[in-house]
């Protein structure tokens, strides 16, 4: 299951690469574990193997107000975003004020 913790930057188990999928989308996948991608397909996120046509494994990254961070929204289950709201890194519903759901990419 994926988790979240501190981290220093040049571990690869910490970074994720959004693939750009057509009509708008991202996958999200591991850099360390290429074959891991994150994904709703059960109802909860998981990280694993995925099938092309998943749409459980799409995202839309949308910007927040102020401009400096995106939220994750699932494309199957659209009512889902990553957030680290409990602690742990999950994909539930969210609060418009939930800073937790706010995600700053590095390039």
């Amino acid at each position: 299951a994926p988790s979240n913790t501190t981290i220093l930057l040049d571990w690869l188990s910490a970074r994720w690469t959004l693939d750009p999928v057509e009509g708008g989308y991202v996958r999200l996948h591991s850099v360390w574990k290429p074959e891991q991608y994150l994904h709703v397909e059960n109802g909860y996120l998981e990280s694993g193997a995925i099938l092309p046509e998943w749409t459980s494994a799409l995202w839309v990254m949308e910007t927040t107000g102020n401009g400096f961070f995106v939220r994750f929204r699932n494309a199957w289950r659209q009512d889902l975003y990553l957030n680290v709201e409990s602690g742990n890194l999950q994909a539930t519903a969210i609060a418009p004020d939930w800073i937790s759901a706010d995600w700053w990419l590095l390039h």
